[in-house]
């Protein structure tokens, strides 16, 4: 039993290098795009909506939710659907484009101007993820609170794989604003969205290996083969 666990995270991990290998391709075909002319067509861009990057993201988010919707049903846990509709959230966002449209009409009623440079929009658009953020994570926290102990571990991982999503969706985000809005160095301007963009699709191939392998253990985050040293278990 303990040899057929050891291999069968070896493929789990091998399906994680796929994923991290993709991510990398696409982002050096963004900088053979963006800096040599060798790639001409602008869905070679990693931030360019409906572009190839885009689109693997939007797939990625799509099997998450996929899973978590299987896992509600198969388990009966109203924890997993709540899992499910954030990252339905973030799927729907990605490809209706939410927050930046939801943002511009925010942005319309606000009438001073944001210090470092930032835009209204971007002020807009940060309401809009507290917004949508406070409710969708509200429920999710009080399933949390009903839920038992391997529950609660695997929301735990998944918390703190959506606050570095946030790192670089949000903060980098911002960053880029108002590098942008300094207009002190295009070069700084490309690598902070490379960052954003980049950390985005790193981390959300993460997440994807990590339910996809809880799914694979009949969502037992305690039955995972490869785990920090303090959470290891020797096997008999």
């Amino acid at each position: 039993m303990k040899s057929f666990r050891f291999q069968y995270s070896r493929e789990l991990d091998r399906f994680l290098l796929l994923l991290l290998s993709a991510d990398c391709f696409l982002i050096i075909i963004h900088i053979l795009y963006y800096y040599t002319g060798f790639l001409s067509n602008e869905y070679y861009a990693i931030w360019t909506d409906k572009g190839f990057a885009e689109s693997f993201q939007y797939i990625k988010e799509f099997w998450i939710v996929l899973m978590f919707f299987i896992f509600a049903l198969r388990k009966s846990k109203f924890l997993y659907f709540n899992w499910a509709a954030v990252f339905g959230y973030m799927l729907l966002d990605d490809c209706g484009e939410i927050h930046e449209k939801l943002g511009f009409k925010i942005s319309s009623y606000l009438a001073s101007v944001p210090p470092f440079g930032l835009r209204t929009q971007d002020i807009g658009e940060l309401a809009v993820f507290i917004i949508f953020g406070f409710v969708l994570l509200l429920p999710l926290l009080v399933c949390f609170y009903m839920s038992d102990e391997n529950e609660r571990m695997v929301s735990k991982y998944l918390f703190a794989m959506l606050i570095a999503f946030g790192v670089f969706g949000i903060f980098f985000d911002m960053l880029n604003m108002i590098i942008v809005g300094m207009r002190s160095s295009p070069f700084l301007e490309q690598i902070t969205a490379v960052i954003e963009d980049g950390g985005e699709m790193i981390i959300m191939s993460i997440i994807l290996w990590f339910v996809f392998s809880l799914s694979s253990f009949n969502g037992n985050i305690q039955h995972f083969y490869f785990k920090l040293p303090y959470m290891r278990k020797q096997d008999p």
